[in-house]
Protein backbone atom coordinates (compact mmCIF):
# COMPACT_ATOMS: atom_id res chain seq x y z
CA UNK A 1 0.00 0.00 0.00
CA UNK A 2 2.79 2.33 0.87
CA UNK A 3 4.34 1.79 -2.82
CA UNK A 4 0.79 2.35 -4.50
CA UNK A 5 0.47 5.61 -2.30
CA UNK A 6 4.34 6.86 -3.24
CA UNK A 7 3.84 5.79 -7.34
CA UNK A 8 0.55 8.29 -7.08
CA UNK A 9 1.97 11.52 -5.07
CA UNK A 10 5.52 11.04 -7.56
CA UNK A 11 4.05 10.20 -10.99
CA UNK A 12 4.18 13.20 -13.14
CA UNK A 13 1.31 15.23 -14.05
CA UNK A 14 -0.46 15.06 -17.77
CA UNK A 15 1.04 18.23 -19.21
CA UNK A 16 -1.32 19.99 -21.71
CA UNK A 17 -1.03 22.24 -24.49
CA UNK A 18 -2.71 25.39 -23.74
CA UNK A 19 -2.87 28.91 -26.01
CA UNK A 20 -1.62 31.55 -24.06
CA UNK A 21 -1.06 35.43 -24.97
CA UNK A 22 2.26 37.27 -24.33
CA UNK A 23 2.11 39.05 -21.53
CA UNK A 24 2.30 42.85 -20.80
CA UNK A 25 5.61 44.36 -20.37
CA UNK A 26 7.17 42.32 -22.96
CA UNK A 27 7.44 44.17 -27.00
CA UNK A 28 5.13 41.16 -28.34
CA UNK A 29 2.58 41.73 -25.55
CA UNK A 30 -0.75 39.93 -26.92
CA UNK A 31 0.79 38.06 -29.31
CA UNK A 32 -0.40 34.26 -29.24
CA UNK A 33 0.92 31.34 -28.80
CA UNK A 34 0.58 27.35 -27.69
CA UNK A 35 2.25 26.42 -24.36
CA UNK A 36 2.99 22.71 -23.74
CA UNK A 37 5.06 22.59 -20.84
CA UNK A 38 5.36 21.72 -17.12
CA UNK A 39 4.99 24.01 -14.65
CA UNK A 40 8.21 24.69 -12.74
CA UNK A 41 10.05 21.77 -12.60
CA UNK A 42 12.79 20.76 -9.84
CA UNK A 43 15.18 20.16 -12.65
CA UNK A 44 15.77 23.45 -15.67
CA UNK A 45 14.65 21.50 -18.67
CA UNK A 46 15.19 22.17 -22.83
CA UNK A 47 13.17 24.78 -24.71
CA UNK A 48 11.70 23.76 -28.47
CA UNK A 49 9.98 26.49 -30.41
CA UNK A 50 8.08 24.41 -33.02
CA UNK A 51 6.85 26.96 -36.72
CA UNK A 52 4.23 26.25 -38.23
CA UNK A 53 4.59 26.85 -42.36
CA UNK A 54 2.96 29.86 -43.71
CA UNK A 55 -0.85 28.84 -44.54
CA UNK A 56 -0.93 26.48 -41.82
CA UNK A 57 -1.41 26.85 -37.93
CA UNK A 58 -0.08 25.71 -34.37
CA UNK A 59 -2.98 22.54 -34.33
CA UNK A 60 -1.64 21.21 -37.49
CA UNK A 61 2.04 21.47 -36.79
CA UNK A 62 1.24 19.97 -33.25
CA UNK A 63 -0.83 17.24 -34.96
CA UNK A 64 1.52 16.06 -37.67
CA UNK A 65 4.92 16.53 -35.70
CA UNK A 66 3.52 14.92 -32.89
CA UNK A 67 6.21 16.85 -30.60
CA UNK A 68 3.70 17.12 -27.13
CA UNK A 69 3.80 13.43 -27.00
CA UNK A 70 7.75 13.13 -27.39
CA UNK A 71 7.77 15.66 -24.88
CA UNK A 72 6.01 14.35 -22.41
CA UNK A 73 8.32 11.13 -22.70
CA UNK A 74 11.62 13.59 -23.01
CA UNK A 75 10.84 16.22 -20.32
CA UNK A 76 10.86 18.93 -22.59
CA UNK A 77 9.31 22.05 -22.74
CA UNK A 78 7.60 22.92 -26.10
CA UNK A 79 5.76 25.79 -28.11
CA UNK A 80 4.19 26.63 -30.94
CA UNK A 81 4.65 30.17 -31.76
CA UNK A 82 2.05 32.01 -34.40
CA UNK A 83 2.34 33.85 -37.06
CA UNK A 84 0.32 37.16 -37.75
CA UNK A 85 -1.93 36.05 -39.85
CA UNK A 86 -0.42 32.56 -40.56
CA UNK A 87 2.23 34.10 -42.45
CA UNK A 88 6.14 34.72 -41.21
CA UNK A 89 7.23 38.26 -41.26
CA UNK A 90 11.19 37.02 -42.07
CA UNK A 91 12.46 40.65 -42.23
CA UNK A 92 9.27 42.06 -39.51
CA UNK A 93 8.97 42.20 -35.90
CA UNK A 94 8.74 38.14 -35.49
CA UNK A 95 12.43 37.75 -34.15
CA UNK A 96 11.49 39.97 -31.19
CA UNK A 97 8.61 37.95 -30.89
CA UNK A 98 10.50 34.83 -30.69
CA UNK A 99 12.95 36.34 -28.27
CA UNK A 100 9.64 37.36 -26.12
CA UNK A 101 8.26 33.70 -26.50
CA UNK A 102 11.81 31.97 -25.21
CA UNK A 103 11.83 35.06 -22.13
CA UNK A 104 8.04 34.60 -21.42
CA UNK A 105 8.13 30.44 -20.79
CA UNK A 106 11.56 31.09 -19.30
CA UNK A 107 10.16 33.68 -16.59
CA UNK A 108 6.78 32.63 -16.51
CA UNK A 109 5.48 29.26 -17.35
CA UNK A 110 9.05 26.67 -16.57
CA UNK A 111 12.09 26.23 -15.63
CA UNK A 112 14.06 25.92 -18.56
CA UNK A 113 17.77 25.24 -19.11
CA UNK A 114 19.06 28.64 -20.93
CA UNK A 115 21.70 26.78 -22.85
CA UNK A 116 19.34 24.19 -24.22
CA UNK A 117 17.35 26.38 -26.46
CA UNK A 118 16.46 24.42 -29.90
CA UNK A 119 14.14 25.77 -32.42
CA UNK A 120 12.78 24.22 -35.77
CA UNK A 121 10.23 25.21 -37.97
CA UNK A 122 8.67 23.84 -41.44
CA UNK A 123 8.44 25.32 -44.63
CA UNK A 124 7.99 29.66 -43.79
CA UNK A 125 8.57 28.64 -40.29
CA UNK A 126 11.74 26.74 -41.21
CA UNK A 127 13.38 29.84 -42.88
CA UNK A 128 12.26 31.96 -39.89
CA UNK A 129 13.95 29.71 -37.38
CA UNK A 130 17.12 29.54 -39.61
CA UNK A 131 16.73 33.40 -39.97
CA UNK A 132 16.14 33.98 -36.15
CA UNK A 133 18.52 31.67 -35.18
CA UNK A 134 21.62 32.33 -37.26
CA UNK A 135 20.74 36.51 -37.50
CA UNK A 136 24.23 38.00 -36.79
CA UNK A 137 25.55 38.92 -33.63
CA UNK A 138 28.13 40.34 -32.40
CA UNK A 139 31.43 38.34 -31.12
CA UNK A 140 30.43 38.91 -27.20
CA UNK A 141 26.87 37.48 -27.65
CA UNK A 142 26.04 33.98 -27.25
CA UNK A 143 23.14 32.92 -29.31
CA UNK A 144 19.86 32.49 -28.02
CA UNK A 145 19.53 29.18 -30.00
CA UNK A 146 22.04 26.18 -29.42
CA UNK A 147 20.42 24.00 -32.51
CA UNK A 148 17.96 24.72 -35.16
CA UNK A 149 16.11 22.83 -37.51
CA UNK A 150 14.03 23.30 -40.65
CA UNK A 151 12.16 20.95 -42.81
CA UNK A 152 10.98 21.09 -46.59
CA UNK A 153 12.70 24.72 -46.36
CA UNK A 154 13.08 26.33 -49.35
CA UNK A 155 15.75 28.17 -50.19
CA UNK A 156 19.60 28.42 -49.23
CA UNK A 157 20.56 28.08 -45.54
CA UNK A 158 21.55 31.12 -43.95
CA UNK A 159 25.77 31.64 -42.69
CA UNK A 160 25.28 30.89 -38.92
CA UNK A 161 27.73 31.38 -36.44
CA UNK A 162 29.79 28.70 -35.65
CA UNK A 163 27.90 27.92 -31.75
CA UNK A 164 24.23 27.41 -33.97
CA UNK A 165 23.94 23.38 -35.25
CA UNK A 166 21.85 23.31 -38.36
CA UNK A 167 20.12 20.44 -39.32
CA UNK A 168 18.44 20.46 -42.77
CA UNK A 169 16.18 18.00 -43.49
CA UNK A 170 13.68 18.06 -46.98
CA UNK A 171 10.92 15.62 -46.10
CA UNK A 172 7.46 16.21 -45.00
CA UNK A 173 7.53 16.39 -41.02
CA UNK A 174 5.87 13.71 -39.35
CA UNK A 175 6.53 12.09 -35.86
CA UNK A 176 9.93 10.49 -37.05
CA UNK A 177 11.02 14.04 -38.24
CA UNK A 178 10.45 14.83 -34.74
CA UNK A 179 12.46 12.41 -33.34
CA UNK A 180 14.97 13.19 -35.50
CA UNK A 181 15.25 16.70 -34.59
CA UNK A 182 15.52 15.61 -30.85
CA UNK A 183 17.89 13.23 -31.50
CA UNK A 184 20.23 16.00 -33.10
CA UNK A 185 19.46 18.46 -30.65
CA UNK A 186 19.72 17.21 -27.65
CA UNK A 187 22.85 15.95 -28.19
CA UNK A 188 24.04 19.79 -28.38
CA UNK A 189 25.36 21.48 -25.42
CA UNK A 190 25.52 25.13 -25.64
Amino acid sequence: MVVVAFAYTHRSPTVKTERAAIPAGYASAGRELAVHAAPKPRQPVPLVLVLADDGSDMAAIEKASNASALADRQKFALVYPEAVASSWQVNGPDAQYLRDVVRYVAQERSNIDMSRIYIWGEGEGGRMALTVACSSLDSAQKPLFAAVGAVNTVGPAPACPSQVHVKLLPQKWDEATTAALWTFSKDIRG
